[in-house]
């Protein structure tokens, strides 16, 4: 899990290195103390923006073609895979 973690984090670090990332108006403050909701059409950028506005952002594509298996029990798994 945590080599899956670390593949997905470096596909979206190579993505935001090719530069084709289009500003916009929206910010997130990471200080705030609540979760942001970030929705929107299909590849409209809602990834992108909350990678871009995290320190250090814990990044899952559920969508990978290499299941995560994941359910609320791998949870714990999950954030101990992120702890580097």
């Amino acid at each position: 899990m945590k080599r899956i973690l670390v593949d997905q984090r470096e596909i979206m670090e190579e993505k935001l290195k090719q530069g084709k990332i289009i500003e916009r108006e929206l910010k997130i403050d990471p200080k705030f103390p609540h979760a942001y909701i970030i929705t929107g059409v299909r590849r409209a950028g809602k990834s992108t923006l909350a990678f871009i506005s995290s320190q250090n952002p814990l990044y899952v594509n559920f969508e990978d073609p290499n299941p995560l298996g994941f359910d609320i029990i791998r949870l714990h798994f999950l954030l101990k895979a992120f702890a580097l």
